[in-house]
Formats: structure tokens, C-alpha cells, sequence
């Protein structure tokens, strides 16, 4: 099943995809029959972004209900959620939700997607949710989505895929270090001619300058800039990105890989799960 488009409308969801998913499918996992409510999903949102320490790195970016009404009317729209029928005697008042089969296997889905698509962090954080608790997701889900997300969700398979997506990542970065340094190498020969900067601009842009050709010709872009500025990125301006920014870029990406390692290590211990 593809994964949901569920941030239509609400750049909060986009956001928070990770999180959100994770936590009202941990509401309606761990509520039983009597469905889940809106105040479920909060707390879970509240921990999980605890777990990725986003209430100390993004301290004002809290889920409120709210929001969490908004995507549980969108997904009872997309027909994968519903409001429970009755509640339990003795059960606190307010409405209740419970995902459907289809909406639960809409919802593991878009967790398996934040592997390729979201942070480090949340691509870790979605290995440890399958690592601890892909049989019991899986109970969720219609038996066709099951039998397909069973190996797809396979946690050393996700983090293999969190592996390439990186390593795609760290081997552009790397070109592109090696591209600035042949830049300032190709400008400084240039002016060793007494090339003019309009002719080291069309120059530098045919071999390649930068990625955003189809946006706007790099040559239009530089000789448009004031001359102190159209100077820096006509020489030390390449070497300055590089070093500041891709080689720093580059050794986190490579940090990255190493912590993979580690955690493919650990999961190779077979720590239990959830209904394994």
C-alpha cells in the first residue's frame, strides 16, 4: 500500500509525520477496544519526542490537541480511522478513535518511508519501533499488507536502507569538495590569463559550478552580485563553502555511518520483542 499523504493542508503534520504516526498507532495499539482519544495520541507524541530529545532541541515545537484533531479528521476522512461506537462503563468521557485495518496498514507504511526520507534521528527511531514492535504493528495491518511489510520492515533491512540513502549523501559531498577546490584552481588559472570575470563565470558554469543550473545559469547569477561579492564567489567563496560547510557536512555524514555500525551490531544481539 503506498503511504498516505496525510500532511495535506497542515505543515504541523509535515513536520511531525514520524512522531504523529508513531503515536496514534501506539494509542490505538495500546487502548484495546474502547478506542483511543486525542489526549492518548498527545502523551505519545510528548514521549517519543522525548526518546529523540526534541523537547530539548526544539523546545517550543510542542504537538497540541488541536493539531491532533485536525489529522485524526483526516485520516477518519481517508477512511482509516473512526470514532468507536461506545465507550467501556467507567471510561472517561470525550470521543474515542480507533484505526482501521486499512488505515493502520496506511500508517506502518509511512513509518517505513521515514527511513528514506526523514532524519538520522527519526530513521533510528522508526529501526527501534520495528525492532521492538513489528509483530505487534503487523496484528494491525491486513493480512495482505502483512505478509508484504513483514520483510520490508525487517529492522537490519531498514538500516542498510538508512546506509545507502547516507553513503548517496557523503558521495555527493565528496564531489562536490573535490569540484571546489578544481574551481579555485580553474578561476585562479584564468585570471593568471587575464580572463575578465564575465569569461571565468561562463567558464566556471560550464564545468559544472553548482547544482541549480535549471533554476538559474550560475554565470547570470554571480555577474548580477556587487563586485566585492561577485570577487569572494568568484575565488575564495568556493573554498570558504567547502571547508565550512561540505567537509563538516561530509564528517557527519560519516560520524553517521559509524553509529549504523554500531547499531547493527546491536541489533545483531537479538534483543526481544513485542509479540515475537
Amino acid at each position: 500500500m503506498k503511504a498516505a499523504r496525510l500532511d495535506e493542508r497542515f505543515g504541523v503534520v509535515r513536520a511531525h509525520a514520524t512522531v504523529l504516526v508513531a503515536s496514534v498507532l501506539a494509542a490505538h495499539g495500546a487502548s484495546g477496544t474502547e478506542g483511543f482519544r486525542l489526549s492518548d495520541v498527545r502523551f505519545f507524541c510528548y514521549l517519543f519526542a522525548n526518546w529523540l530529545e526534541r523537547d530539548v532541541l526544539y523546545p517550543g515545537e510542542a504537538i497540541d490537541l488541536t493539531q491532533v484533531r485536525r489529522l485524526m479528521l483526516r485520516l477518519t476522512a481517508l477512511g482509516f480511522a473512526s470514532t468507536a461506537p461506545r465507550r467501556a462503563p467507567g471510561s472517561r468521557a470525550g470521543v474515542r478513535y480507533g484505526l482501521t485495518r486499512a488505515g493502520s496498514s496506511a500508517l506502518v507504511a509511512v513509518l517505513g518511508e521515514a527511513v528514506d526520507t526523514r532524519s538520522f534521528e527519526e530513521a533510528v527511531f522508526v529501526v527501534a519501533l520495528m525492532a521492538g514492535y513489528r509483530a505487534r504493528l503487523l496484528e494491525q495491518v491486513t493480512p495482505e499488507e502483512a505478509e508484504r511489510l513483514r520483510e520490508q520492515l525487517e529492522p537490519g533491512r531498514l538500516v542498510a536502507r538508512v546506509r545507502r540513502r547516507i553513503e548517496r549523501v557523503l558521495g555527493d559531498l565528496e564531489a562536490r569538495i573535490a569540484s571546489s577546490a578544481d574551481m579555485v584552481r580553474a578561476a585562479a588559472e584564468l585570471r593568471g590569463l587575464g580572463a575578465k570575470e564575465e569569461v571565468i563565470a561562463v567558464r566556471l558554469e560550464e564545468l559544472g559550478v553548482y547544482q541549480l543550473q535549471h533554476v538559474r545559469s550560475f554565470a547570470d547569477f554571480v555577474l548580477s552580485l556587487p563586485q566585492d561579492l561577485r570577487a569572494f564567489e568568484l575565488g575564495p567563496g568556493f573554498m570558504h563553502r567547502s571547508r565550512i560547510i561540505f567537509e563538516t557536512l561530509a564528517e557527519n555524514a560519516r560520524a553517521q555511518l559509524r553509529a549504523l555500525d554500531g547499531l547493527a551490531a546491536r541489533l545483531a544481539t537479538g534483543q526481544p520483542g513485542v509479540g515475537r
